[in-house]
């Protein structure tokens, strides 16, 4: 969980920043397309460092590494939600990001895994952004956002 000040205020800015980005998005969707290369996030592995839902709830891993989703080229993902993994389709093209029907374990993770909550919110991205490096997967009817971040060996 994050502790401190400085961890919360850093949350706050970056959520004043993405739901500006959110309300101006039917703007610039144009210029956004143009912008975004799905080459840039596919072939990586992307660590889930927390869902920022639009209700002002945050949901953030205490491990990043037990939730994760690789991206392939051949429009497939693999997912690691705590103790249970799997894969299936996803479609991503110009800034929409879509995950299909996919195939995972169903572990009895703990009462205290985020497992239900990552997959809850895996199913509702509608829309992807690079900000800094960093992967947002927006949720549909601006819900929200998911923040991934690549994997480094």
């Amino acid at each position: 969980m994050m502790t401190g000040f400085g961890n919360m205020r850093t949350v706050l800015v970056m959520l004043i920043a993405v739901f500006a980005l959110m309300a101006c998005q039917k703007q610039v969707v144009s210029e956004e397309n143009s912008q975004l290369n799905p080459a840039e996030i596919i072939g990586k592995t992307w660590l889930w460092q927390g869902s920022y839902l639009a209700t002002g709830d945050q949901v953030i891993p205490e491990n990043p590494e037990e939730f994760q989703i690789t991206l392939d080229e051949n429009g497939q993902f693999g997912i690691r939600a705590d103790c249970n993994t799997g894969g299936g389709p996803v479609t991503i093209e110009d800034n929409k990001f879509v995950f299909g029907m996919y195939r995972l374990t169903r572990a009895y993770c703990g009462d205290q895994s985020l497992d239900t909550s990552f997959r809850n919110h895996l199913e509702q991205v509608a829309r992807w952004h690079l900000m800094k490096g960093d992967l947002m997967l927006q949720l549909g009817d601006q819900a929200g956002f998911m923040l991934f971040s690549a994997k480094t060996d």
